[in-house]
């Protein structure tokens, strides 16, 4: 094909095809729409997914690696800028919270089980929020009173029978423990009184393990862990997430305070455990450092095991019928992500619903989430 476009570069007696006249119209209007994307990163122009041609010549050169996929490439980044230019400063703040790509996971997976199914009303209202498309609420106030109907405030809303966050929090924290018991550790859930907490403090972390590996340095083999999902446009944590650089900004700082605030990690350290704060934005679903280092070191615990006809954990397993950490972590934190996204978008249908049933006027505006 190249050959034969060369061919039609240069004809006989001089000049060129029509054809190779109207490819060379076709990338000057292509040039000049696109150029300045390659003007500030010229390395837009050779990459993994091939080459961006910008001449005729480029296209008949046999050398080159020419796909639609790099020149999607070069499009995509140019509307990128476009939409920087008019993007208000939240916009831009989520965007950055989101720049890790955590919230696609829940969409991109293979619902081979329940535990990584995305419901129909989770995918469109995740992909609504999370691609910034606006979502029309009923303009009415939330059950509660005391703000008007929003995503942000519903996922923070503590009227009790409005907020789910204690459920919500709840059911993802049992999934982390499930997720540990199937790697073969002992999860208790919500240990109270443990030895050396203050008088009179019979609150405890959320999960205690025991039986953890000991690879590296400081490893314990029990560890405390406590939960967190944080709203990153709650107008506690606006201020992080508008000044973040880079994403999960509001989870670190959550993990830090776990540490600041709360008695565990003094207690884990005085009974020689270790103590994990493990956060993950509620939107984004940017996970903290301490999150990731703990999904890591549960999926680990079995590594290498033979199958044992555990087949409730055959995700867990490679092909050669070991067990795999990378699986292991791969699938369960997809789970993770999928349950909470479901129990999310559930809680935010389950608000609506009660906002419009107690509206003044009953107006309903046939609304539907994810519609």
């Amino acid at each position: 094909m190249r050959l034969w476009f060369r061919e039609q570069l240069i004809k006989e007696g001089g000049g060129e095809s029509k054809i190779a006249g109207m490819a060379r119209e076709q990338l000057k209007v292509f040039t000049d729409k696109y150029g300045e994307v390659w003007e500030e990163d010229e390395t837009v122009l050779s990459t993994v997914a091939g080459t961006v041609p910008i001449t005729p010549e480029d296209m008949a050169d046999a050398t080159n690696r020419i796909s639609q996929a790099a020149m999607a490439g070069v499009v995509s980044k140019h509307l990128r800028r476009e939409w920087l230019q008019r993007a208000s400063a939240l916009e831009k703040a989520r965007d950055i919270a989101q720049k890790n790509g955590e919230w696609q996971v829940p969409v991109m997976c293979v619902p081979i089980t329940d535990e990584v199914t995305l419901d129909d009303r989770a995918v469109t209202g995740h992909l609504r929020h999370c691609l910034m498309i606006p979502e029309k609420l009923p303009d009415i106030h939330c059950a509660c009173g005391r703000a008007r109907l929003s995503r942000s405030h519903v996922l923070s809303c503590s009227r009790g029978d409005i907020s789910q966050s204690v459920h919500q929090h709840d059911r993802s924290r049992d999934l982390v423990a499930r997720m540990a018991r199937r790697c073969g550790l002992y999860a208790v859930m919500e240990p109270r009184k443990i030895t050396l907490q203050s008088n009179g403090f019979e609150g405890g972390p959320d999960i205690t393990l025991s039986g953890m590996q000991m690879v590296a340095e400081g490893d314990s083999s029990v560890a405390l862990i406590d939960v967190t999902y944080p709203v990153a446009e709650n107008p506690t944590n606006i201020p992080t997430m508008m000044k973040a650089t880079k994403p999960g900004a509001v989870a670190k700082a959550a993990e830090l305070k776990k540490y600041k605030d709360r008695e565990y990690a003094y207690v884990a350290a005085r009974n020689g455990f270790q103590f994990y704060g493990a956060a993950m934005e509620k939107e984004s679903l940017a996970q903290g450092q301490g999150f990731y280092e703990l999904l890591k070191r549960i999926a680990a615990h079995r590594h290498g095991e033979d199958f044992n006809a555990d087949i409730d954990n055959q995700y867990s397993y490679s092909r050669v019928g070991l067990w795999c950490a990378k699986t292991a972590w791969a699938y369960w934190r997809q789970a993770l992500m999928v349950e909470f996204v479901n129990n999310r978008e559930k809680v935010i249908s389950e608000a609506v619903a009660k906002a419009v049933d107690r509206s003044e006027d009953g107006v309903h505006n046939a609304w539907q989430h994810g519609m």
